[in-house]
């Protein structure tokens, strides 16, 4: 079990399903799979990664080609207004607040995704506004996990904690910054194991290979309204 030591940065919330930690391996499994969807499926945009969206923007802009913008900024935008909804739920004050607030942001989080399997290539756009909103949402319900700050929808900062707990084990020896540092990992590689069951899957399901996130986040609701006597 990975202590609760790393209590530095986030700011302090009422506490949810993620005080285990095999919850955040799933949230970074259906994070690789929305990423590898959205660009696999959805005209080759990362709904979850905004950094590659950025670079794309880059490389088109001296070829005049502004066309691809809305392709590219929509998504983040949407990224940004569930960044804001997700933020907003931890505002509200509701009795047994933290499941409700899970409650809502889970179900929300189902419906996006399940809604964006039965989009048409028609509605990429939409899609992958979707999808970016969800991240946003799920980066914000989810910032912890037993503690500690994790990222369940990209890999640059859970390669940056793993290189530093492994940096602090070094220094230390101390066992609990090599499990910390094995966790990040484990964080990273359930992310590319979610890439690669959509590359697997998607050209047999096609839209509908969005299905393994969605079941994640379905499980995840379902928690909350039938948790394990010791969560809550």
């Amino acid at each position: 079990m990975i202590e609760r030591l790393d209590n530095h940065s986030a700011p302090q919330r009422p506490p949810m399903t993620t005080n285990l930690p095999w919850v955040g391996l799933l949230l970074a499994f259906a994070g690789g799979t929305t990423d590898a969807y959205s660009y696999l499926m959805r005209d080759k945009v990362f709904a979850n990664t905004i950094t590659g969206n950025v670079v794309m923007l880059a490389y088109y802009t001296p070829q005049g080609r502004f066309d691809v913008y809305p392709r590219y900024l929509i998504p983040m935008l949407a990224f940004f207004l569930g960044v804001l909804f997700g933020e907003s739920l931890h505002m509200r004050t509701w009795p047994q607040s933290s499941r409700r607030r899970e409650a809502v942001a889970s179900g929300l989080l189902v419906a996006l995704l399940a809604a964006v399997g039965f989009m048409p290539a028609t509605l990429n756009l939409l899609a992958t506004s979707c999808i970016a909103f969800a991240c946003g949402v799920q980066i914000v319900t989810y910032p912890q996990v037993n503690g500690l700050d994790v990222s369940t929808t990209m890999c640059t900062a859970n390669l940056r904690r793993t290189g530093h707990w492994f940096f602090s084990y070094l220094q230390t020896r101390d066992a609990s910054d090599f499990r910390r540092m094995l966790y990040f990992l484990e964080l990273n590689l359930s992310f590319a194991l979610g890439a690669v069951v959509q590359a697997l899957i998607v050209g047999t399901l096609g839209t509908f290979s969005i299905l393994p996130a969605v079941l994640v986040h379905l499980f995840l609701w379902a928690r909350v309204f039938f948790p394990p006597k010791t969560q809550y």
